[in-house]
């Protein structure tokens, strides 16, 4: 397999293709595929959000990004556009919801959530030619509208010159199989709705789906039998106690959730996760709040280095030309932010770039 934006935008931006490399002389052996990478984009920073709020902007201030806690609007997006293409991020995995399913208390429809793959679509700097995009379906959308949203899914994203391919094959990212099967009305149907997915796809001339699930480990059992194509991973921290732990521990998850992979052959885009501290969101009162992790952009650079190394140590597990993810451009409340801060400027984003350079991806 091979994973590949349009041609022609890598020409256009001087780049090698994803499926070549430095030429070869006979008799030598190719080089490795190049690992693309990318991070994930939540929009929960809009105009009234309910995310925008204390103790976020007083106790943890500091995690404010350098365009403010806001970024829906073209600047913000640009900006990480260009950020992005400087610090080596090939991609952004937006997590998608519906347009109009539920809304805030400010009264915002849900895709206000969308913000950033809007904006991402409609700029137009040059360096959106060497950063791409996917959709992770946070929030599917219900039965009844289901093929009408494969439909704008299709037409406006899978279909775009800039989106992401595994083996020619638009990608396309699942949060959770739990809530999909219960938009669609039960387990039993999420494989026909993917096949409906599928059949759109052909139907406009768009290359079948590389359908990936963020899966649990029971669930990976099934994963092709569900329909689905790949695994991957959102952030990765499991904690059987309250209060401050290390980075390490946090290491250690991801390793664990790694390793569980090894053998299965399930095409696997494994993610790292750049922190967790979700105590701005105390008034949640969910559990996984309650624990957080000491975090530093040298652990995080260190952690990347093994992501990139464990993928080239275990090509059976992995698309042929893999994919890396990073738990997270933007999830500054939850404490996986790699985005510039006002505290820490752009020290995440030079951690990232110098493992991808340390270890190479040519």
């Amino acid at each position: 397999m091979s994973v590949l934006f349009a041609a022609t935008a890598f020409a256009s931006a001087g780049a090698l293709s994803p499926a070549s490399g430095p030429a070869t002389a006979p008799g030598e052996a190719s080089p490795p595929p190049r690992i693309r990478v990318g991070a994930y984009w939540w929009d929960g920073w809009f105009e009234g959000s309910p995310y925008i709020r204390e103790p976020l902007t007083s106790e943890f201030k500091d995690r404010e990004p350098i365009w403010g806690w806001r970024d829906d609007s073209q600047a913000a997006v640009d900006m990480s556009i260009r950020l992005a293409a400087r610090y080596r991020v090939d991609f952004f995995a937006f997590l998608w919801y519906p347009q109009a399913d539920w809304k805030f208390p400010g009264g915002q429809p849900s895709g206000v959530m969308n913000n950033g793959l809007k904006y991402y679509l409609s700029s137009r700097v040059a360096e959106r030619q060497r950063v791409g995009f996917l959709l992770m379906i946070a929030q599917p959308p219900k039965a009844s509208d289901w093929e009408q949203t494969c439909r704008l899914w299709v037409h406006a994203y899978l279909s775009h010159e800039r989106y992401v391919r595994i083996d020619g094959r638009p990608a396309m990212f699942f949060y959770e199989l739990a809530t999909l099967a219960d938009r669609l009305g039960g387990p039993g149907r999420v494989r026909p709705a993917l096949d409906t997915l599928r059949r759109i796809a052909r139907e406009e001339r768009c290359p079948d789906p590389f359908l990936v699930l963020r899966a649990q480990r029971q669930e990976a059992r099934r994963l092709h039998e569900l329909g689905f194509d790949g695994a991957t991973d959102y952030a990765i921290a499991y904690t059987p106690t309250p209060g401050e732990h290390s980075f390490a521990d946090l290491v250690a998850a991801g390793r664990r959730q790694w390793a569980s992979y090894v053998g299965r052959k399930l095409n696997y885009i494994p993610s790292v996760t750049a922190g967790w501290d979700g105590r701005p969101r105390a008034w949640m009162k969910k559990r996984y709040y309650e624990y957080w992790y000491r975090r530093s952009p040298a652990e995080f650079g260190a952690f990347v280095r093994d992501g990139l190394a464990w993928i080239r140590s275990h090509p059976q597990d992995v698309p042929a030309v893999p994919l890396l993810m990073i738990y997270a451009w933007n999830e500054v409340d939850e404490g996986g932010a790699i985005c510039p801060t006002r505290q820490d400027g752009t020290a995440w984003l030079e951690a990232l770039e110098a493992a991808i350079r340390e270890r190479g991806r040519q």
